[in-house]
Order: C-alpha cells, then sequence, then structure tokens
C-alpha cells in the first residue's frame, strides 16, 4: 500500500469524500506486469473513497497487453475518459485522482469558441500521452486528455503511457495524436498544449 502519513491520509480522504458519483477502478493485467505494485498504489483510493471500487482482472488489457492497465467505470458501467498503462506513482498518482473527480464536476470552463469547434469535430482520434511520474506537468497534459474524451467520447480515445514502457520516449510529457481509423499519426505535441492547439491541427489538411 502507499506510505502515506497521517496529514497526507486526511488530504486525500477528504479530496476523495467529496467524489459523489460511484466510480470502478479496474486494474488489469496479469501478475508479472506490475499489477501487483499499482494494486498496492490504488488500495488508498477504495480505503478513503467511499464511492469507489476497486477491481481487479488478470487478463491483459489490448491497450497495453505487457502492462498494468487502469480504467474507469463511473457508475459501475462502461468505461470512461482516459486509461492508463503503466504503475501511476510520484506525479501520476494525484493525476489520477484528479481525472476521478472530474466525473462529478461541471465540464471544463473552455472558451465557447473551443466548445463549438469540439461539436463540429469529426473524425475518430487517439490521443496517447507519454508520462512520468517524475514530471510535474504530466498530470496536467493527462487531464486535459481525459477531459476530451469526456466530452465528445466518440471523437477521442485517450490513453496515457509510462514512458519506461516506450523505449524511444525521452522527454514528457509527449502527446501523439492518431486517426484511431487508420492509426497514421497526424501529429505530436510536447510539453504543455491547450484544446485550441490540438483542433488546429486536427482540423487543417493532413500531410500529403
Amino acid at each position: 500500500m502507499l506510505p502515506l502519513n497521517e496529514r497526507d491520509r486526511k488530504v486525500l480522504g477528504r479530496m476523495l469524500r467529496e467524489i459523489r458519483r460511484p466510480i470502478t477502478l479496474t486494474l488489469w493485467g496479469p501478475d508479472g506486469t506490475g499489477a501487483g505494485q499499482a494494486a498496492e498504489l490504488l488500495a488508498p483510493l477504495a480505503a478513503l473513497g467511499p464511492t469507489l471500487t476497486l477491481v481487479r482482472d488478470r487478463t491483459a488489457h489490448p491497450a497495453a497487453p505487457e502492462a498494468p492497465v487502469i480504467t474507469l467505470h463511473p457508475d459501475g458501467g462502461e468505461a470512461r475518459g482516459l486509461v492508463f498503462a503503466g504503475v501511476p506513482g510520484g506525479y501520476l498518482f494525484a493525476g489520477l485522482v484528479q481525472l476521478l473527480s472530474d466525473f462529478d464536476t461541471a465540464p471544463p470552463p473552455w472558451d465557447p469558441a473551443v466548445r463549438r469547434r469540439l461539436r463540429r469535430l469529426g473524425g475518430s482520434w487517439s490521443l496517447v500521452v507519454y508520462v512520468a511520474a517524475n514530471c510535474p506537468p504530466c498530470p496536467w497534459v493527462m487531464r486535459l486528455a481525459h477531459r476530451l474524451a469526456l466530452a465528445r467520447p466518440e471523437r477521442f480515445f485517450a490513453l496515457a503511457v509510462d514512458a519506461g514502457l516506450a523505449p524511444g520516449v525521452d522527454a514528457v510529457p509527449l502527446t501523439v495524436v492518431r486517426d484511431a481509423r487508420t492509426d497514421v499519426e497526424r501529429g505530436r505535441m510536447q510539453g504543455f498544449w491547450r484544446p485550441e492547439g490540438l483542433l488546429s491541427l486536427l482540423t487543417r489538411p493532413a500531410p500529403a
């Protein structure tokens, strides 16, 4: 279990008690993939969050068959929002708590022009965000991808991947955008980005 001191446990418990919506966290992955370590990190969420349930499924998840994968299921239904592959340690643990709180809050305060562009957006897009436990801005980018997947689930699939599982990724956060229908890469965004930047990327002509 995550070693929390009494102060941290109280702060985490207060945050989790503010989540009113029942949410199931499903942890996928056979033993030997790091799923046991991930289960220890997730245990305090289920212990301190009265509306949270942790379910262990020892089958591999197709998003990352060789890694632990976490999916979020509001009201015990279908998975929604961001899928996480890896062990959510460090800053990523706090980021996961933020993702849970988004199921229970009002829509993000995006500019009306951004909301209109999101409504008009066509296609189906995959957002893969490479992150690391020691990266302070990574939870912010994870949360933005998560919010887009919640706002337009028919348009966005969001996946956060521990960069340790991705050889060749040497700077995080890195977001790789692909056409989900063809798996063709549309572009990359390094570091912070905003919905406006993503929408501009998706609505300009695809490279030849």
